[in-house]
């Protein structure tokens, strides 16, 4: 059973997430990063002596989350792109119409 998998995995604490919920996990902790950068250099002082690579790692993190989200984006293009391609019906006999090409992103629904 796939819920009491989970739950063993999750030491008790997430029961009855599914699998799903588990890969969704891993993107979501990225803006919480940032959030919690942006407070800790809110609440650090000018002067002190770490704020420099405060700021960095902010902008770090801040630059990783940018780059998740773009990937993220275009993958899930490229998977409504694949299912636009499933539900093009080709006449009987007629070759197939192949609408899946490397640099071809959906843009709209």
């Amino acid at each position: 059973d796939m819920a009491a998998s989970s739950a063993e995995l999750g030491g008790g604490r997430l029961v009855g997430l599914q699998v799903p919920g588990y890969l969704i996990m891993p993107i979501q902790r990225l803006p919480r990063y940032v959030l919690l950068s942006k407070d800790i250099v809110k609440h650090t002082w000018a002067d002190h002596c770490d704020r420099a690579d405060l700021v960095s790692a902010l902008a770090a993190i801040e630059d990783v989350t940018t780059y998740v989200n773009e990937r993220k984006r275009e993958g899930e293009a490229i998977v409504r792109v694949s299912e636009t391609q499933e539900r093009i019906v080709t006449p009987s006999g007629a070759d197939a119409v192949n609408i899946i090409h490397p640099d071809r992103r959906s843009v709209r629904e």
